[in-house]
């Protein structure tokens, strides 16, 4: 249930927060203020769920874990479904409440591209003339950054504050935001991004 309330609240302020960004218009505003809206959407996030299921929230996280033996396949996979069905949930609600401004605005015509595409609110898409590949390497890249950092925050030897370890696991998500957001737009969390 952590898990899924967790990412439920992750993805509804994240894509809140596109939602704002781009039903506005706010342009190149949007730039700078989409990443820092996704690092304190993780940092409530992980902020309420932290103490009970770790604050996950996202399966390249379990997996991560899973994959050094820091936490188990079964319960990998648990936290992974349940993450899946919080950002289904989070993308339903985030239509419904927006539905008249996204209307308003793309005139019912639901596109990836283009000065009034929507689909960026919900999801994350690759720039134009930017190929596959680059996408994976990019993710790739970005992906081992976040969960490095999140290694990192959550070493014991590090010995971090859960605080601590909230708030620069909130801005390792910020900093990997602004460092890669061009290419493929942060697909950082398939929870999110598949909903």
């Amino acid at each position: 249930i952590s898990e899924f309330f967790g990412t439920f609240l992750l993805t509804l302020l994240g894509d809140c927060v596109l939602a704002v960004i781009i039903l506005s218009g706010a342009g190149t505003v949007g730039l700078a203020a989409a990443p820092l809206g996704w690092g304190l959407a993780v940092f409530v996030g992980v902020l309420v769920t932290g103490t009970t299921s770790g604050g996950h929230l996202n399966p390249a996280v379990s997996l991560g874990l899973t994959s050094v033996g820091r936490f188990s396949a079964v319960k990998a996979l648990a936290y992974i479904v349940s993450q899946f069905l919080g950002g289904f949930v989070a993308a339903a609600l985030v239509y419904a409440v927006y539905y008249e401004a996204i209307v308003e605005f793309d005139a019912g015509k639901r596109t990836m591209y283009g000065e009034h595409a929507t689909a960026s609110i919900f999801s994350c898409f690759p720039a134009p003339g930017i190929s596959p590949e680059t996408c994976v390497l990019d993710q790739l890249v970005s992906t081992a950054i976040l969960l490095i950092a999140i290694s990192a925050a959550t070493d014991r030897v590090n010995d971090l504050t859960k605080g601590q370890q909230i708030t620069y696991i909130a801005l390792s998500v910020t900093a990997t935001m602004y460092a890669f957001g061009f290419n493929c737009g942060n697909p950082l969390n398939p929870a999110r991004d598949f909903a």
